[in-house]
């Protein structure tokens, strides 16, 4: 499976390690090299976020264009250059600014990577594949995220301007590697692009109708992933006034399992229809859900048991969830036009970056009830529409073959 991309899991590492390294600590970076406050601060990257979310589809024409590993260079060199550009931030104008270069290197990453992991695994095991990449990029941020804060303790605020130069280098690095691996099998898009029956518009992305449902259902599913590291923490210190620990815990376990269980879980699904496995996944993440707001109403460890019960299950959902639906949408897209259905795909992911502090903020203090319904409802909509999604690409491929099979004069089998 990894014969002949092993540089690539290495480039992952290292992009990985840097970035782990270095980002837990961006708001505390701009604390001590700024007089902003930290409410200045967070106004100003939820306005880059907003920003750069357009330049996903900027991205999809790219890709489409030139390929996904040209776009993955761009997006490191791109990365290197905001994140220098940290360095000579003063006011919430620069700040922005600077944001808004290392967010749109962001948008270049998430939607390039599947189109270039489809290239390199040539569609076969997309889910595996998809599985053990987030592995390594989980396992690499998060030993990056153990290093960078043994420094930040040992030296001080001092170290974080080091950090961020060891962020910087990585990124240099990691699109060094990406620029000297050709992919077998890749796509000429060039080629294809000079056909103009094969001219990849963006009509074909929005006209399709099972594609539109599922970047619809995951931008609602997406808001699953905000509980184990926004809407949880902020629930259990600020609502349930628990110790920080617990809270800390509860992401901590979702990394674990992440790590431990991601390949496991996608070979042991693979046998099984996406409609199946999707559903199973949607039940498990409400599940989960389920849990945290009933732990709302007990106390001591049948509480904390209940919110480590009902991350397991959340984790175990996203886990299932994540890989079979990047494959679905990945392997539905035309190929020429592949990375513009995943650039809008991407734009669905976003959504919960842009809506999830409003729903958390707004929700937390005011009824927890109501916010763990919320998150239970958005998961059960994107689990059904999916499921919708699947339903009507099998009806669009029937009549698909009935029309080809009426106009050669047979019916298909």
């Amino acid at each position: 499976m990894l014969r002949g991309y092993r540089t690539v899991i290495v480039a992952v590492l290292i992009d990985g390690i840097g970035a782990g390294m270095f980002l837990p600590f961006s708001i505390i970076f701009f604390d001590n090299s700024t007089d902003l406050s930290l409410s200045w601060i967070g106004t100003g990257l939820t306005i880059a976020t907003v920003l750069a979310m357009p330049a996903a589809l900027l991205a999809g024409s790219g890709i489409d264009r030139w390929g996904p590993a040209v776009i993955l260079v761009v997006n490191n060199v791109v990365a290197a250059l905001g994140y220098i550009s940290y360095f000579l931030v003063h006011d919430v104008i620069t700040l922005i600014a600077a944001s808004v270069i290392v967010l749109i290197a962001d948008q270049l990453y998430w939607s390039a990577w599947p189109v270039y992991v489809a290239d390199i695994s040539q569609g076969q095991d997309l889910d595996r594949w998809f599985a053990l990449t987030n592995v390594v990029r989980n396992v690499s941020v998060g030993l990056g995220g153990l290093l960078g804060g043994v420094i930040a303790s040992s030296y001080g605020p001092s170290s974080l301007s080091w950090l961020l130069g060891v962020n910087i280098v990585t990124c240099f690095v990691a699109g060094a590697i990406f620029s000297s691996k050709r992919i077998a099998g890749a796509r000429s898009r060039r080629d294809s692009s000079s056909k103009p029956r094969e001219r990849p518009r963006w009509g074909d992305a929005l006209r399709d109708r099972p594609f539109l449902l599922m970047a619809a259902s995951q931008a609602v599913t997406s808001f699953a992933w905000l509980i184990p590291h926004m809407a949880l923490p902020v629930y259990l210190i600020v609502v349930e006034k628990v110790s920080p620990w617990v809270a800390s815990m509860g992401l901590t376990l979702n990394t674990l399992i992440s790590i431990a269980l991601q390949t496991v879980i996608t070979r042991l699904t693979a046998g099984f229809s996406r409609a199946v496995v999707i559903a199973a996944a949607t039940g498990l993440m409400t599940s989960g859900v389920a849990a945290i707001a009933v732990s709302g109403h007990t106390d001591g460890l049948s509480q904390t048991s209940l919110i480590l019960l009902g991350v397991t299950l959340l984790t175990l959902g996203q886990l299932i969830h994540g890989p079979a639906v990047s494959a679905l949408v990945t392997l539905h897209a035309p190929e020429a036009a592949r990375g513009r259905y995943m650039s809008i795909f991407q734009l669905a992911w976003a959504c919960s970056s842009v809506g999830g502090p409003v729903l958390v903020g707004s929700l937390v203090e005011l009824d927890a009830t109501l916010l763990w319904g919320t998150f239970a409802l958005l998961i059960l909509f994107g689990g059904a529409g999916y499921i919708w999604a699947l339903h009507v690409k099998s009806i669009t491929r029937n009549r698909t073959e009935q029309f080809q099979g009426t106009a050669k004069g047979t019916t298909p089998p």
